[in-house]
Protein backbone atom coordinates (compact mmCIF):
# COMPACT_ATOMS: atom_id res chain seq x y z
CA UNK A 1 0.00 0.00 0.00
CA UNK A 2 0.98 3.02 -0.69
CA UNK A 3 0.78 6.63 0.21
CA UNK A 4 1.10 10.65 -0.83
CA UNK A 5 2.14 12.56 1.71
CA UNK A 6 2.89 16.31 2.04
CA UNK A 7 5.54 17.98 4.12
CA UNK A 8 3.54 19.91 6.02
CA UNK A 9 1.43 16.73 7.08
CA UNK A 10 4.84 14.99 7.69
CA UNK A 11 5.91 17.69 9.93
CA UNK A 12 2.68 17.22 12.22
CA UNK A 13 3.25 13.02 12.02
CA UNK A 14 5.88 11.44 12.33
CA UNK A 15 7.24 9.30 9.22
CA UNK A 16 6.98 6.10 11.61
CA UNK A 17 3.21 6.65 12.17
CA UNK A 18 3.13 7.65 8.78
CA UNK A 19 4.77 4.56 7.42
CA UNK A 20 2.93 2.36 10.18
CA UNK A 21 0.10 1.15 7.89
CA UNK A 22 1.80 2.41 5.15
CA UNK A 23 4.74 0.10 2.78
CA UNK A 24 6.11 3.87 1.51
CA UNK A 25 5.21 7.07 0.83
CA UNK A 26 5.75 9.61 -1.74
CA UNK A 27 7.24 12.93 -1.49
CA UNK A 28 6.31 15.49 -3.94
CA UNK A 29 9.73 17.17 -4.76
CA UNK A 30 8.23 20.83 -5.35
CA UNK A 31 7.91 20.40 -1.82
CA UNK A 32 11.21 19.52 -0.43
CA UNK A 33 12.31 23.29 -0.67
CA UNK A 34 9.98 26.12 -0.42
CA UNK A 35 12.16 28.65 0.76
CA UNK A 36 16.37 28.81 1.27
CA UNK A 37 18.55 27.76 3.67
CA UNK A 38 19.40 30.57 6.35
CA UNK A 39 15.51 30.72 7.02
CA UNK A 40 15.44 27.10 7.53
CA UNK A 41 18.38 27.16 9.95
CA UNK A 42 16.56 30.30 11.78
CA UNK A 43 13.23 29.19 12.02
CA UNK A 44 15.31 25.54 13.14
CA UNK A 45 16.35 27.53 16.48
CA UNK A 46 13.37 30.31 16.47
CA UNK A 47 11.74 30.05 19.78
CA UNK A 48 14.83 27.50 21.66
CA UNK A 49 16.66 27.68 24.42
CA UNK A 50 20.16 27.82 21.72
CA UNK A 51 18.04 30.51 19.23
CA UNK A 52 20.48 33.55 21.65
CA UNK A 53 23.57 31.13 21.46
CA UNK A 54 22.98 30.35 17.95
CA UNK A 55 23.41 34.01 16.70
CA UNK A 56 26.54 34.50 18.75
CA UNK A 57 28.26 31.59 18.05
CA UNK A 58 27.44 32.05 14.15
CA UNK A 59 28.54 35.87 14.15
CA UNK A 60 31.85 34.61 15.62
CA UNK A 61 32.42 31.46 13.33
CA UNK A 62 30.58 31.46 10.26
CA UNK A 63 32.08 28.31 9.26
CA UNK A 64 29.98 26.65 12.00
CA UNK A 65 26.69 28.50 10.30
CA UNK A 66 28.10 27.52 7.36
CA UNK A 67 28.20 24.13 8.01
CA UNK A 68 24.47 24.21 9.05
CA UNK A 69 23.62 26.37 5.90
CA UNK A 70 25.09 22.62 4.01
CA UNK A 71 23.25 20.22 6.17
CA UNK A 72 20.07 22.26 5.65
CA UNK A 73 20.88 22.08 1.57
CA UNK A 74 21.60 18.66 1.92
CA UNK A 75 18.20 17.30 4.03
CA UNK A 76 16.14 20.30 3.74
CA UNK A 77 14.27 21.36 6.87
CA UNK A 78 11.62 18.81 7.11
CA UNK A 79 13.73 15.22 6.82
CA UNK A 80 11.87 13.72 9.97
CA UNK A 81 14.15 12.25 13.03
CA UNK A 82 13.08 9.40 14.54
CA UNK A 83 10.60 11.70 17.18
CA UNK A 84 9.21 13.10 14.04
CA UNK A 85 10.93 16.62 14.43
CA UNK A 86 12.68 18.12 11.95
CA UNK A 87 16.33 16.41 11.79
CA UNK A 88 17.63 19.34 11.17
CA UNK A 89 16.19 21.34 14.12
CA UNK A 90 17.39 17.94 15.94
CA UNK A 91 20.80 18.41 14.66
CA UNK A 92 21.04 22.64 14.72
CA UNK A 93 20.14 22.24 19.36
CA UNK A 94 22.89 19.86 19.67
CA UNK A 95 25.02 21.26 17.90
CA UNK A 96 24.41 24.40 19.80
CA UNK A 97 24.09 22.49 22.92
CA UNK A 98 27.40 20.86 23.13
CA UNK A 99 29.34 23.89 22.01
CA UNK A 100 27.23 26.02 24.77
CA UNK A 101 28.27 23.69 27.55
CA UNK A 102 32.02 23.73 26.03
CA UNK A 103 32.03 27.47 27.08
CA UNK A 104 30.25 26.63 30.48
CA UNK A 105 33.06 24.24 31.00
CA UNK A 106 35.76 26.24 30.35
CA UNK A 107 36.91 24.47 26.99
CA UNK A 108 36.19 27.65 24.92
CA UNK A 109 39.61 27.40 22.81
CA UNK A 110 38.55 27.31 18.91
CA UNK A 111 39.65 23.32 18.19
CA UNK A 112 36.92 22.25 21.10
CA UNK A 113 34.15 24.78 20.05
CA UNK A 114 34.38 23.68 16.27
CA UNK A 115 35.35 20.23 16.93
CA UNK A 116 32.15 19.62 19.61
CA UNK A 117 29.57 22.06 16.87
CA UNK A 118 30.56 19.17 14.43
CA UNK A 119 30.07 16.33 16.51
CA UNK A 120 26.89 17.44 17.31
CA UNK A 121 25.46 18.62 13.77
CA UNK A 122 26.41 14.96 12.88
CA UNK A 123 25.31 12.73 15.38
CA UNK A 124 22.04 12.12 14.31
CA UNK A 125 23.52 10.19 10.87
CA UNK A 126 21.36 7.04 11.65
CA UNK A 127 18.42 9.43 11.18
CA UNK A 128 19.42 9.69 7.50
CA UNK A 129 20.61 5.82 7.43
CA UNK A 130 17.50 4.70 8.36
CA UNK A 131 15.30 5.83 5.16
CA UNK A 132 15.74 4.83 1.77
CA UNK A 133 15.14 7.42 -1.09
CA UNK A 134 14.38 6.59 -4.56
CA UNK A 135 12.99 7.98 -7.65
CA UNK A 136 12.01 7.39 -10.95
CA UNK A 137 13.08 9.66 -13.91
CA UNK A 138 11.49 10.73 -16.94
CA UNK A 139 12.55 7.39 -19.18
CA UNK A 140 11.44 5.71 -15.77
CA UNK A 141 14.19 4.06 -14.39
CA UNK A 142 14.79 4.33 -10.32
CA UNK A 143 17.10 5.97 -8.92
CA UNK A 144 18.64 5.96 -5.35
CA UNK A 145 19.82 8.68 -3.82
CA UNK A 146 23.36 7.98 -1.69
CA UNK A 147 23.37 10.07 1.29
CA UNK A 148 25.19 12.99 1.05
CA UNK A 149 26.71 12.94 -2.76
CA UNK A 150 24.35 16.00 -3.27
CA UNK A 151 21.44 17.72 -1.71
CA UNK A 152 18.22 15.85 -2.18
CA UNK A 153 16.29 18.38 -4.33
CA UNK A 154 19.10 18.64 -6.38
CA UNK A 155 19.65 15.26 -7.31
CA UNK A 156 16.15 14.81 -8.07
CA UNK A 157 15.85 17.73 -10.50
CA UNK A 158 19.28 16.60 -12.54
CA UNK A 159 17.50 13.30 -13.05
CA UNK A 160 13.88 14.77 -13.56
CA UNK A 161 12.10 13.04 -10.63
CA UNK A 162 9.01 14.61 -9.70
CA UNK A 163 8.37 12.80 -6.58
CA UNK A 164 10.34 11.06 -4.16
CA UNK A 165 9.74 7.67 -2.81
CA UNK A 166 10.32 7.05 1.22
CA UNK A 167 10.68 3.74 2.38
CA UNK A 168 12.59 2.49 5.86
CA UNK A 169 16.07 0.94 4.58
CA UNK A 170 15.70 -3.05 4.20
CA UNK A 171 18.01 -4.43 5.70
CA UNK A 172 18.38 -1.79 9.12
CA UNK A 173 21.38 -0.17 8.07
CA UNK A 174 24.35 -1.44 10.00
CA UNK A 175 26.71 0.15 12.63
CA UNK A 176 29.42 0.17 10.15
CA UNK A 177 26.95 1.93 7.76
CA UNK A 178 26.07 4.63 9.78
CA UNK A 179 29.18 5.90 10.54
CA UNK A 180 30.11 5.79 7.12
CA UNK A 181 27.38 8.53 6.64
CA UNK A 182 28.48 10.12 9.95
CA UNK A 183 31.92 10.36 8.13
CA UNK A 184 30.50 11.44 4.62
CA UNK A 185 28.89 14.22 6.33
CA UNK A 186 31.24 15.62 8.37
CA UNK A 187 33.12 15.68 4.51
CA UNK A 188 30.78 17.52 2.89
CA UNK A 189 29.89 19.87 5.30
CA UNK A 190 32.98 21.23 6.60
CA UNK A 191 36.44 22.13 5.74
CA UNK A 192 39.83 20.63 6.47
CA UNK A 193 40.92 22.31 8.79
CA UNK A 194 37.52 21.98 11.17
CA UNK A 195 36.96 18.01 10.70
CA UNK A 196 40.87 18.32 12.01
CA UNK A 197 39.77 19.76 14.90
CA UNK A 198 36.69 17.66 15.46
CA UNK A 199 39.44 14.43 15.18
CA UNK A 200 41.70 16.09 16.88
CA UNK A 201 39.24 17.75 19.91
CA UNK A 202 36.19 16.03 20.11
CA UNK A 203 36.34 12.98 18.47
CA UNK A 204 33.88 11.41 21.13
CA UNK A 205 31.76 14.35 22.00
Amino acid sequence: MTTIVTLNAARARSLQQVLKNDATVYWPVSELHQSDQDEWITNAVKGTPEEAFAQVIWAHHPNLKEATRKLAEYIGPRWPAQDGRSLLAVCVAEALRRSNNAVKNGEAFLGRIVGVYLYGLTEHAADVARLSITGMDLDGITHRWTPFSEPLATWAKRLGVDTVCVEFASPAPSEGTIAGIRTHMVTHLSNPTDTGYLLRHAAHG
